[in-house]
């Protein structure tokens, strides 16, 4: 047996990279001592992760925040998290989300402008042979639009929930069924 590197029939990796700080940048690099400093110093990282909606890994070294004079720091590390309204899976959770999201493809066919205004078409395919809940995708809005209407061809649900920040906008998809190809009208006034 032999192990890959990707998705395929035999052996999946899923590598993590580390995007947030870890005790060692946190807590001994700067030599922070005050409870209240080092909670403060992991509250910053951890919102600035959540801000860019990224994944946050809960690494420490057993000698630092495990010893039990930092253990109320990770206790309320660990309550900070709870009160906010984000995933907090597993490993094993990610991993078998991102192998979920590496069969789901996300294509841009056209974009036009006519008399009715600006028009793109966003194609989804979701491979997978099971449906796949709350699917997003995000796109760059540099013209900072403010209202868009995204729907579903061929559909009569209305316009899908979206989320605009500044320049980017994010789409929620309620649930992408199973082997399936799905066209979505996204438009908009300059």
């Amino acid at each position: 047996s032999r192990v890959q590197v990707g998705f395929d029939d035999l052996v999946s990796f899923v590598q993590f990279p580390m995007l947030n700080s870890d005790d060692i940048k946190l807590i001994m690099i700067p030599g922070r001592t005050d409870q209240q400093e080092i909670i403060e110093a992991y509250k910053k990282d951890i919102n600035n992760i959540v801000e860019r909606e990224g994944l946050y890994m809960a690494n420490y070294h057993t000698h630092v925040l495990a010893n039990p004079n930092n253990l109320p720091v990770l206790r309320e590390v660990a309550r900070y998290v709870n009160r906010q309204n984000i995933w907090t899976p597993t490993v094993r959770s990610v991993a078998e989300w991102w192998k979920l999201r590496h069969n789901i493809s996300v294509t841009l066919s056209d974009h036009r402008a006519d008399s009715r205004g600006n028009r793109a078409t966003v194609i989804i395919e979701n491979r997978n042979s099971e449906s796949v809940e709350n699917f997003s995708f995000s796109f760059w809005n540099p013209e900072r639009v403010r209202s868009f209407s995204i729907n579903e061809r061929g559909s009569r649900r209305g316009s899908l929930n979206s989320r605009i920040d500044d320049t980017r906008v994010s789409v929620n998809i309620p649930i992408l069924q199973a082997k399936s190809q799905t066209e979505f009208e996204i438009s908009w006034q300059d």
